[in-house]
């Protein structure tokens, strides 16, 4: 996420393990699960926050929940 790099700095972002699930993307809702260490859970949210565009169409990322382990977090995008 070019985002994360851009607040946090190639190495802080490297160490938060931001991982874009994409195995879990559900493209009919527009839902997935991003993959974040605990320490980094609040970069990650300002980092969705300064997501405007992707492929140059306008987007509004946010976060609708946040889990301890994948299989919870699939509750998030299942409806």
């Amino acid at each position: 996420m070019d985002s994360s790099v851009t607040l946090m700095g190639e190495l802080e972002a490297a160490k938060a393990g931001i991982t874009v699930m994409h195995d879990r993307w559900d493209n009919q809702s527009q839902k997935g699960i991003i993959k974040v260490g605990t320490k980094h859970l609040k970069h990650l949210s300002a980092s969705l926050a300064m997501i405007t565009s992707i492929q140059g169409k306008k987007v509004t990322a946010r976060s609708l929940g946040v889990s301890g382990t994948l299989k919870k977090a699939g509750k998030y995008i299942a409806g």
